[in-house]
């Protein structure tokens, strides 16, 4: 006990950790004890005992009238960016991940449907695609991959770039905690897209537009 207590206080007030990363790397510790105790490296099992509670996230996503803004935002002067947009807009027009766009081959989409085996759950899912879907799909049709995927980290950081280009640049207030201290960052918003954004703002869009939870959740594979 008086080494986590070291510890939590080592990444809250050296490393600047927020009470949410610290929860996540405590995670990640209790993970590997346990692996080392499933191992017989040692028979300490006082980490189990080891409690930290995260905040719940704010949900960053696009309204409507945002993601259409930026799917038809003229970015011909810039083909990085369009890419990385027309791939982002991909991910919102149907709910898979990033990974599993990436994996996107040919051979998956027929009759207007994109037949997956999800990478992170292996659940087979049948997502019909909508004309915008479809579009961006035909757009790259000779083009040696389906999509013009980059890696996840260089997408993020065009994508910012892009969503600032189509002014989603609405005031974002963050609330985080160290500890009992109160951080408050306020961002305009196209500094907050990323990947993930994509499956957030194609739940919360759906929901707006009548569907209901099993049909969304048919399509995204969430349980």
């Amino acid at each position: 006990q008086a080494f986590f207590e070291k510890f939590k206080s080592y990444l809250l007030q050296q490393v600047k950790l927020t009470n949410t990363t610290l929860d996540r790397y405590i995670r990640s510790f209790k993970t590997f004890m346990n692996w080392c105790v499933e191992r017989e490296y040692t028979e300490n099992v006082k980490f189990k005992k080891f409690k930290t509670k995260g905040e719940k996230a704010k949900v960053i996503y696009l309204n409507r009238e945002e993601l259409m803004k930026l799917y038809k935002l003229d970015l011909s002067n810039n083909k990085t960016y369009e890419k990385v947009r027309d791939v982002f807009c991909f991910g919102c027009f149907t709910g898979q991940r990033f990974s599993d766009i990436q994996q996107l081959k040919r051979e998956d989409i027929k009759e207007g449907k994109w037949h997956l085996r999800t990478q992170k759950t292996k659940d087979i899912i049948e997502i019909p695609l909508t004309t915008p879907a479809l579009l961006i799909l035909d757009k790259y049709r000779n083009d040696k991959k389906p999509l013009p995927t980059m890696t996840n980290q260089r997408t993020n950081l065009y994508l910012k770039e892009a969503c600032k280009l189509a002014k989603i640049d609405d005031a974002i207030i963050k609330v985080r905690y160290r500890g009992a201290e109160r951080i408050e960052m306020n961002e305009p918003k196209h500094n907050l897209i990323t990947t993930h954004t994509a499956r957030k703002t194609f739940v919360t869009v759906s929901m707006d537009l009548g569907m209901t939870n099993p049909e969304i959740m048919a399509i995204t594979g969430h349980k």
